[in-house]
C-alpha cells in the first residue's frame, strides 16, 4: 500500500517536472524577433496611453477656462434643448475620458495583459 502511494506521488512529481521543462524550453524557443515585437507593442500601447492622457488634460483645462462663460451663457437662463445637448455632450465626454484614464492604469494580471495585446 505504501509502495503504491509512493509510486503515484513519484509519477505525479515526474510529470510535473517534465511539464516545467517543456514550458522552459518553449520560453527559450521564443526568438529575439518575437521579443522585439512584444517590446514594440508594449511601447506603442504606452505611447497611446500617454496621448490619451494628454487629450484628456487639454479637455479638462479647456473646461476650467470656459466655465465662467458657460455659467454666464447657459446656467443663468431658461433651460432649452440646445443647453441640454451641450451639457450632455460636455459632461458625458468628461466622464468617459476620466473613466478611460482610470481603467488604463488599473492593475491587471499578466494573462489578461497578454490577451489585451
Amino acid at each position: 500500500m505504501i509502495g503504491s502511494e509512493f509510486q503515484a506521488r513519484r509519477g505525479s512529481l515526474l510529470s510535473d517536472i517534465s511539464f516545467r521543462r517543456c514550458r522552459i524550453r518553449a520560453l527559450k524557443a521564443m526568438t529575439s524577433l518575437q521579443s522585439e515585437q512584444i517590446t514594440a507593442i508594449i511601447a506603442l500601447n504606452t505611447l497611446g496611453s500617454y496621448c490619451g492622457i494628454t487629450g484628456t488634460v487639454v479637455f479638462l483645462y479647456d473646461s476650467v477656462l470656459t466655465a465662467p462663460e458657460e455659467i454666464r451663457c447657459f446656467w443663468g437662463r431658461k433651460v432649452t434643448g440646445g443647453a441640454i445637448i451641450f451639457w450632455l455632450n460636455k459632461y458625458i465626454t468628461m466622464l468617459s475620458l476620466c473613466w478611460a484614464i482610470g481603467s488604463d492604469f488599473l492593475k491587471i494580471s499578466d494573462t489578461v495583459a497578454v490577451l489585451l495585446l
